[in-house]
């Protein structure tokens, strides 16, 4: 059963239009994810949805109720926004009852309210504090409990832990997944940051220039990518794309790119048939150092730039006179110029088209 639905959305600013006539169906309790680069239209349509913006076309349901022409306060929606949006002269106890209090709620069960709400967010002994003498942490959750206390049927986030520095960003998001997992209240988070994105979502919604270019699970968007867009967008680092050519011996098919000649595995020989031009996709993992030649899909590289992230390495390398990046695990091969073979693993290659950028 679908929570929130959309059909042949569009969006425009006088003759230019921003959203292209997106269909999306969110799932009762989903955690739903829009992710794309600036512009793409994610925060656009998450706004589509609180009400804050118009739609120019088609139409917005909330359990199966239009709400095209229903104001914000009456979609029964809670919004966190990016800046938290808390009002300063307020303490956090006020910022999170003041919804209730518009609404003319009792005051007993506005004090239940925010006190649950507190205990789930760990904040119940900011409650007197005003939001300066906060943490960025702290204010914002503030702002989810100020959602949280209106018992909402859809949650809305938009781009909530951009302020934050790194290390809290990865404690809020596993914050974020406990409080979905503890709540089951349907959300629609919008982000730029596809690790944000892969960490958080029962499934992603890819966008660019107001199209939807896919929807899938984190395995599936990641796996699967229908095009060279989502294929780089999903990932970190990139995937490779190689311009190659096909050659076909005895039913088997080679890519090559000057002096990289992979062979291809027999699931992608059916999808190669008849083509001459491909687009060759590598994730970095894919590309291992090995000590043998015998190695299958093994070719001479030279080590143009390494850096060391961890528990793992990115090379930048020079592999049978064609640049690309791997990520290999250890520490061990930081040299600039260190020449040692490397195999991909043909297995988790990806064509695609290089006229439409779709998969094949």
């Amino acid at each position: 059963m679908s929570q929130v639905t959309l059909r042949n959305v569009v969006k425009k600013y006088g003759e230019v239009k921003v959203i292209h006539d997106i269909d999306l169906d969110i799932r009762k309790n989903e955690f739903i994810v829009l992710v794309g680069p600036s512009g793409c239209g994610k925060s656009t349509t998450l706004r589509m949805i609180a009400g804050l913006e118009s739609i120019s076309g088609g139409t917005i349901e909330i359990r199966d109720r239009v709400v095209n022409d229903v104001p914000p306060k009456f979609r029964n929606i809670a919004m966190v926004f990016q800046d938290y949006a808390l009002y300063p002269h307020m303490t956090v106890y006020e910022n999170m009852a003041f919804s209730l209090k518009m609404k003319k709620t009792p005051p007993n069960e506005i004090k239940q309210k925010v006190n649950e709400a507190a205990q789930i967010l760990g904040i119940e002994n900011f409650l007197d504090r005003k939001p300066q003498a906060l943490s960025g942490g702290q204010r914002q959750r503030v702002a989810m409990g100020r959602a949280i206390v209106r018992d909402p049927e859809v949650f809305l986030f938009d781009e909530p832990l951009s302020n934050l520095d790194a290390k809290l960003r990865t404690q809020m998001r596993m914050e974020l997944k406990k409080l979905h997992m503890a709540l089951k209240t349907t959300t629609v988070y919008v982000t730029h940051d596809q690790v944000e994105a892969m960490t958080l979502a029962d499934r992603i919604v890819i966008m660019k220039d107001g199209v939807i270019h896919q929807i899938g699970t984190p395995a599936e968007v990641y796996e699967q990518p229908v095009d060279q867009f989502v294929a780089g967008f999903i990932g970190n680092p990139s995937m490779n794309m190689v311009p190659a050519k096909l050659t076909q011996t005895d039913g088997t098919y080679t890519a090559t790119a000057k002096d990289l000649a992979l062979r291809l595995p027999a699931h992608l020989n059916g999808n190669a048939k008849g083509l001459s031009d491909v687009v060759l996709g590598v994730r970095p993992e894919s590309i291992v150092p090995v000590s043998e030649t015998k190695e299958k899909n093994s070719f001479k590289g030279e080590v143009i730039v390494s850096e060391i992230t961890g528990s793992t390495s990115l090379l930048e390398i020079n592999l049978a006179g064609v640049e690309l990046m791997a990520e290999v695990e250890g520490r061990n091969i930081t040299g600039s110029g260190e020449k040692r073979l490397f195999s991909i693993d043909a297995e988790q290659v990806h064509l695609f088209d290089p006229d439409t950028g779709q998969r094949i």
